[in-house]
């Protein structure tokens, strides 16, 4: 998982930051009929308290401006959306001028007068496939990007913002500033993840790493199955997974003798985890230098498919964990970043993902990098996190207060709740359209002339294939899970919308 946990087991990463598939402009026009504004198309809480300035914000955005005035910046990404707030922090802070290279097809208007946009031309059908695609184009860059870096950046002196892992600390002969350390990056491989619990000293569940081998899987996921199955996760030698892409759900030595293939053709080793039925939830922390901040749970949204292969479908911060696991999984945060910095010295945003359960909560992954559904670029712009992440991990931000910025990242999340949900369909839909929806008495239904909507629903384009999107806008939603109440969205989708859905079903709590 950029980006998530699964159902029990080993979960999804989630995609990083510029994994993720880019996205269009929604259409204007409901259907049937509604118009809808462009604060019920923005997938959060509508009405939002405005939210001053502080000191911490101050001091952020002095160090933002002290680093990058002056200095030309190079912003890269599969995904215009992503590095927007980005852009317009840099051009705010006085930088000379800034690049923005991106994958998909934006123009100057996205960003601004004064931004140069440059598009690096990749394509592929899944998350994982673009961010390969997209590294691939970054660690020999194409002539025309080249070329268009030069241009801009004649003295080579520009300072480079990529979320690629990359070898070196230049691009195109061009610093890299705020990437991550390849000794920092290793620890996303799943089969390597236990050494971070036993530093952090905090409980996991039993799991083994084999090579993807007949005779060493199948004895042993029968020995781990609990009674729902296991979980089996790939290492990453073919790269990074992400949204569920290397992850199974196997269930008895057929599906693991069908699953066989499939891991030896992209891993040399596999770890594998008894199936945990529950909720699958991740927590953010910040490593600073004096201390770790640790931020509110929120929902990872899992489905699965007929196949029971998970489907990772966002994030949402509707939901209110139970305040004893809340404080239990942010300890366990907190001990993990501990035990990063301690392992190899980590600095900046990292996430723990796993699985609330009956039993409690059973950490999975850790993912060394911001993970996505903070929604913080909405509710607090003023802390600009994604460039505080890279002043972190530069060592350019020793004297912020680690309370502080939990404070102040913990009230945003209180009080404005977000989810960005969208599955992919298996084939085009007869149009791509909006929807208002209503919720009422835990069920959707359309909007009906000018009540207002509970969420929005709609059928996209992105660079991965057709989408369909859940923004949901009401606080009547706050408190519950959202994958049940997504997957009754999609159902409906299936009717107003006229577009394919797969059969998906949410995960049991």
């Amino acid at each position: 998982m950029s980006g998530s946990s699964v159902v029990g087991g080993v979960p999804p990463a989630r995609p990083p930051s510029g994994a993720e598939p880019s996205r269009p402009e929604p259409p204007r026009t409901g259907l049937p009929g509604t118009e809808l504004s462009g604060t019920e198309l923005s997938g959060t809480e509508p009405s939002r308290p405005e939210l001053p300035g502080t000191e911490l914000s101050g001091r952020v955005n002095a160090l933002i401006r002290e680093r990058f005035a002056g200095r030309r910046c190079v912003v890269l990404s599969t995904a215009a959306s992503h590095i927007a707030p980005v852009v317009e922090a840099l051009v705010e802070a006085g930088a000379a001028g800034v690049l923005a290279g991106v994958a998909d097809h934006a123009t100057g208007e996205r960003f601004g007068p004064g931004v140069t946009v440059h598009h690096i031309p990749v394509t592929a059908t899944s998350r994982d496939g673009l961010a390969a695609a997209f590294t691939r184009a970054l660690a020999e860059p194409p002539p025309g990007l080249v070329a268009a870096l030069d241009r801009f950046d004649p003295e080579r002196r520009a300072l480079v913002l990529d979320t690629r892992d990359l070898p070196g600390d230049r691009l195109a002969g061009r610093q890299r500033y705020g990437h991550r350390r390849p000794e920092w990056a290793a620890f996303e491989d799943k089969t390597l993840v236990d050494r971070v619990w036993r530093a952090a000293g905090i409980p996991s569940s039993p799991s083994s790493v084999l090579p993807p081998r007949p005779e060493a899987l199948l004895p042993e996921a029968a020995r781990l199955d609990a009674g729902h199955g296991t979980v089996w996760a790939a290492d990453t030698r073919s790269g990074i997974h992400t949204a569920a892409e290397g992850t199974r759900w196997i269930r008895g030595e057929a599906e693991g003798r069908r699953a066989l293939p499939f891991f030896a053709g992209r891993c040399s080793l596999v770890r594998v985890m008894p199936f945990v039925e529950g909720l699958p939830c991740s927590v953010h922390g910040l490593v600073l230098p004096r201390g770790i901040a640790v931020l509110r749970p929120l929902e990872l949204i899992v489905l699965r498919d007929q196949e029971h292969r998970f489907i990772f479908a966002g994030t949402s911060t509707y939901w209110d964990c139970p305040p004893d696991a809340a404080h239990r999984i942010r300890e366990a945060a907190r001990a993990v970043g501990a035990a990063l910095r301690s392992l190899c010295d980590y600095r900046g945003g990292f996430t723990v993902d796993g699985v609330l359960s009956a039993d409690g909560f059973a950490p999975t992954e850790v993912n060394a990098r911001l993970g996505s559904g903070l929604n913080l670029d909405a509710t607090r712009p003023d802390l600009r996190l994604d460039l505080l992440n890279r002043l972190l991990r530069e060592g350019d931000a020793a004297l912020l207060c680690p309370e502080q910025v939990e404070a102040e990242m913990l009230a945003a999340l209180e009080s404005v709740r977000a989810a960005n949900v969208k599955i992919p369909l298996p084939s085009r839909p007869a149009t791509y359209g909006a929807a208002s929806l209503a919720w009422h008495a835990g069920r959707w239904r359309p909007a009906a002339g000018d009540e207002p909507p509970a969420a929005v629903l709609s059928t996209e384009r992105s660079s991965v294939g057709d989408i369909m999107r859940l923004r949901p806008i009401s606080p009547a939603l706050r408190g519950a899970p959202m994958s049940a109440a997504a997957v009754a969205a999609f159902r409906l989708g299936q009717e107003v919308l006229r577009a394919p859905v797969p059969r998906l079903t949410a995960p049991r709590w």
